[in-house]
């Protein structure tokens, strides 16, 4: 009602902000013109059982704050209710979008009747943030067995998040032992829609290492200027998301580069990048293929698993200084025997 009041431009009246007293006698018939035109549309939105109580009203300012005071009361069994029926709420034989419709109904409901503060403090954002992770909660958990991944997906990507918060063990140590890495091969891929081809600098991931020469050879521009002959080229399997072709091997680079207008062409997928994460799903079932996050301002592709690959750290190499026990004894200034 108060929606129909405000679009014709007679909120004035029933706020009391717009009274008979304030006009001169010129625009009093006006006046009254316009207040019986605002009483006629509350007598047709109310009940008949109330109309006996207005109809003999002339001022629609008095008429509206006595059915306010009346019925625009914060009801405790209500809000009980509504909990009840939010708790309660799923997706049954609706579908996805007239199960979220009927869900959203009762948010806005329930958000009248216990609005929040709406202040501009750093509390009032986070308890924001906090009532919409929990309308999303409450959104998948009422979802069908069929929609059972979209929970799962869920979960996946806050503890891929919160890994990628936690803090790094690290340890100190002193002494004379020096160590190196032996065989370290980058199994890390980077997601680029610049990239028109596959290219990586691991030949152990490629499966056949079919060897390139002759006119069958081909060169490839660099992001340095500089211009790498391609050796091999073979498949290549991604995990969870399946197998891709034509995988150019650069020797001279140092990077492994998933083009994005190629692979959601081979597999079927769409790509889709958020500001700390990226998905892969297929086009069909809408099934998550692939989850990876954003570390160093690049996209990354959770780290694959090579055929012939024995780990990425292979080996460690240390060596240990020999020490002339006599030597030690000087330093102490032992005598000499």
């Amino acid at each position: 009602m108060r929606i129909v009041i405000l679009g014709n431009n007679k909120i004035g009246f029933i706020e009391g902000t717009c009274k008979k007293e304030d006009y001169g006698t010129n625009l009093t018939d006006m006046w009254e013109r316009c207040n019986v035109i605002v009483l006629s549309w509350i007598m047709n939105c109310v009940s008949s059982d109330l109309l006996s109580g207005i109809v003999y009203s002339s001022n629609a300012c008095t008429i509206w704050k006595d059915l306010k005071e009346r019925f625009d009361k914060v009801n405790g069994c209500g809000i009980l209710q509504l909990h009840r029926a939010i708790a309660t709420a799923n997706q049954g034989t609706s579908s996805i979008a007239i199960y979220f419709l009927k869900l959203r109904e009762l948010w806005v409901e329930f958000d009248c009747l216990e609005p929040t503060l709406g202040c501009d403090c750093p509390k009032s954002s986070e308890y924001e943030v906090f009532m919409c992770r929990q309308k999303l909660l409450q959104f998948l958990m009422g979802l069908n067995q069929a929609y059972e991944q979209a929970p799962e997906q869920y979960n996946q990507i806050l503890r891929l998040l919160n890994k990628e918060n936690m803090p790094e063990a690290s340890a100190n140590m002193a002494g004379s032992i020096n160590a190196f890495f032996v065989d370290g091969n980058n199994h890390e891929w980077i997601i680029e829609t610049g990239a028109t081809n596959y290219m990586t600098s691991n030949l152990d991931i490629l499966k056949n290492k079919l060897e390139v020469a002759g006119i069958h050879s081909k060169k490839v521009h660099l992001p340095n200027r500089e211009v790498s002959n391609v050796t091999h080229m073979e498949s290549c399997n991604i995990e969870n998301a399946g197998r891709i072709d034509n995988v150019l091997y650069l020797p001279k680079f140092k990077y492994n580069l998933l083009s994005v207008s190629k692979i959601i062409k081979e597999l079927s997928c769409c790509a889709t990048f958020y500001p700390d994460f990226y998905l892969l799903q297929d086009l069909c079932s809408g099934k998550v293929k692939v989850i990876g996050k954003k570390m160093r301002g690049l996209y990354l592709l959770p780290q694959i698993t090579a055929r012939n690959n024995k780990g990425i750290l292979q080996g460690l190499v240390a060596k240990k200084a020999d020490l002339d026990i006599g030597l030690s004894h000087r330093r102490l200034g032992h005598a000499s025997t």
